[in-house]
């Protein structure tokens, strides 16, 4: 494939195009070096994001808030011949493969971090929250028993509403509507690239959304020189 193809087909990533939109644009007769393409572009993502938490970089810090949240994706298991349903009540007794998503928002970056994980108990948050959260930051919750030794391992101020009663605390000022703003358009991403049903190409999809949080500027041309930035440092990383 020719140099200027690739480059052609990275900008059209850039510009956010689905494979469909990328195939008539360019003219190309089939889908499959567009997927492979786009997917490499969500692998350098995914690497500059390893890079950045790696390197030690934290949300939050002495006098920041950040938010904390957890999500259900489920899958309905018995709904032929209909949409899935997404993001769904736990309480629904037909839904098939169930996996929560966690995560964490930082009010002053405006950035955040989601990630898969199996359960959503004290062994499983905690040592997140401790990895992408800097010491001293003021972290506010719901009131979810897991979130209940936050406050005791005294590296944070740990602040709850209850979401039964109160979208804001009456006492404390708490909320959590900006890690619920984030959730909702990270959906809204997944949904628009069709990969809500796919366990393979949902991680690389989430971490392209959260690679374009952070850097994407609305500038498709920024949005690709940004990226061949990050892929010229990839194999220094690697």
């Amino acid at each position: 494939m020719k140099l200027e193809t690739i480059l052609n087909l990275l900008y059209a990533w850039a510009m956010g195009l689905s494979v469909q939109s990328t195939r008539r644009l360019l003219g190309f007769q089939q889908n499959n070096s567009i997927v492979q393409w786009q997917q490499y572009a969500r692998d350098i993502c995914s690497t500059q994001l390893l890079k950045i938490w790696n390197s030690g970089f934290q949300l939050g810090g002495p006098g920041k808030v950040v938010e904390i949240d957890e999500a259900l994706f489920v899958k309905r298991k018995y709904n032929r011949g209909r949409l899935p349903k997404t993001w769904m009540s736990v309480d629904d007794e037909d839904a098939a493969d169930l996996r929560w998503i966690f995560g964490i928002y930082d009010r002053t970056l405006k950035i955040g971090v989601l990630e898969f994980v199996e359960k959503r108990d004290t062994a499983t948050l905690l040592p997140l929250i401790q990895k992408y959260v800097m010491p001293g930051t003021t972290i506010m919750s719901d009131q979810w028993r897991a979130y209940s030794a936050i406050q005791s391992t005294g590296d944070y101020v740990h602040l709850t509403v209850n979401h039964s009663t109160n979208f804001v605390d009456p006492n404390t000022g708490a909320y959590t509507q900006n890690i619920e703003a984030f959730w909702s358009r990270g959906k809204k991403f997944l949904r628009k690239n069709d990969v809500l049903k796919s366990k393979k190409l949902l991680p690389s999809h989430l971490d392209e959304f959260m690679w374009r949080n952070l850097y994407d500027t609305g500038n498709p041309t920024t949005t690709f020189l940004t990226l061949m930035s990050h892929l010229s440092s990839w194999e220094a990383y690697q």
